[in-house]
């Protein structure tokens, strides 16, 4: 049975968290900031790609103010 549930915010969530992670990783200096930006371009397109968004859920108007009433 496939699972159809979409988590909406999932794509949020995970593109925080990889922010998060490299972060860590220039503090550490694993990776340079220019490595940072790049990984975080391409992280952030394949996450949003990938994953639900409030966006895509049409709950946007709530989280920018608006009523969410049609």
């Amino acid at each position: 049975m496939e699972n159809n549930i979409k988590l909406y915010g999932q794509a949020e969530y995970n593109y925080a968290v990889s922010r998060e992670i490299l972060g860590i990783l220039v503090n550490k200096e694993i990776i340079t900031e220019e490595q940072r930006q790049r990984i975080d371009d391409l992280n952030r397109k394949t996450i949003y790609d990938t994953y639900p968004s409030v966006e895509d859920s049409g709950m946007d108007t709530l989280c920018s103010g608006g009523t969410g009433n049609a």
